[in-house]
């Protein structure tokens, strides 16, 4: 029973590996150029309406450096990374400046449950880019 459930942890695991990478630059680029609106998130049978951040294209790296481009959806996250260590998971979609000095973020963490953070960009290490396992899609 033991090894069945190491062996099932350790493949949940690997599913969500780091993927992309992005510098702060390339986010703040993106976040400067994005143009936010209102959309809505099918989740179950409603529609949740959250504010979008605009950018439907994310310039990033993948695992050997390469520069890629990723089309936004609501499946994509962005793990933060701070200068301690800690990580903090956002729906990247979500991701906006917090207020309009541009020094820090503020992203959605939960879809369900709408638990959204703030983040000063001095305190970022690393960002990473995943998409999520739920299949989340826009309502239309």
């Amino acid at each position: 029973m033991k090894k069945i459930t190491l062996a099932t942890i350790c493949t949940c695991l690997s599913v969500c590996v780091l993927a992309y990478t992005m510098t702060k630059e390339q986010l703040v680029h993106l976040l400067k150029n994005g143009k936010p609106e209102m959309r809505s998130v099918v989740i179950g049978f409603t529609a949740r309406p959250f504010k979008y951040n605009g950018v439907d294209v994310i310039e990033c790296y993948n695992k050997k450096g390469v520069l890629r481009y990723l089309p936004n959806s609501p499946m994509m996250e962005l793990t933060v990374v701070n200068k301690k260590g800690r990580r903090k998971m956002f729906y990247f979609d979500t991701i906006l400046f917090a207020d309009s000095t541009q020094n820090s973020i503020i992203g959605c963490e939960s879809r369900l449950l709408y638990i959204y953070k703030k983040i000063d960009l001095e305190d970022i290490d690393r960002l990473e880019l995943q998409e999520d396992v739920m299949n989340w899609e826009y309502s239309k």
